[in-house]
């Protein structure tokens, strides 16, 4: 007998289990929409109110534009035990002291200045010339990414190293082995 009472227990716990879960109570309903609704850092600000009976939620306030009324609507539909929505929001008229306080800070009107032209950006080249004033002695030619660097091997070779890398030079030359009609580089 009592083997039998088990397994019908058992019967039992597995039926309710299967059985749908109750909706969520209305107040818990309500905290779920409001909750939908302050996760949105732009609705949250507002005073918008939510009531929840028997799984109709009442929304009502004020909304800047009917974009934010449709977005808060949406988020409270997807709150879980809300079956239909009413829309009570109603958007704030272009006066109104709340849509002021709501409204984004004006942008700073720029003042009327003269500006300086603006220096233009150094050439690699020369800034790796400058750089060091032994590199001053160097002729440096440069026709279509070849660089023809000439002057003392020491510090031709010490200058290509430096250039090497740059953008725009895809081929460094030390001394004279290749004087082209490129376009020449004089400090």
């Amino acid at each position: 007998m009592r083997g039998r009472s088990l397994i019908l227990m058992g019967a039992l716990a597995g039926g309710l289990a299967a059985a749908d879960p109750a909706p969520p109570s209305d107040w818990v309903s309500t905290l779920h929409a409001r909750r939908a609704l302050w996760n949105d850092p732009a609705l949250a600000e507002l005073n918008i109110g939510v009531r929840v009976r028997e799984g109709v939620a009442l929304v009502f306030g004020p909304v800047m534009n009917e974009q934010q009324a449709a977005e808060a609507i949406a988020r409270v539909r997807l709150a879980p035990g809300i079956h239909d929505v009413v829309n009570e929001l109603y958007v704030l008229p272009a006066n109104d002291l709340l849509r002021k306080r709501f409204a984004p800070p004006p942008k700073p009107q720029a003042a009327l200045t003269v500006a300086r032209p603006l220096p233009m950006p150094a050439d690699p080249l020369e800034e790796a010339r400058r750089s060091d004033p032994r590199f001053a002695q160097l002729r440096i030619v440069v026709d279509r990414g070849v660089v023809t660097v000439s002057g003392p091997a020491d510090v031709a070779a010490e200058f290509a190293d430096r250039i090497r890398r740059l953008p725009g030079v895809d081929q460094v030359r030390r001394g004279s082995e290749a004087h082209s009609a490129g376009a020449e580089r004089r400090p």
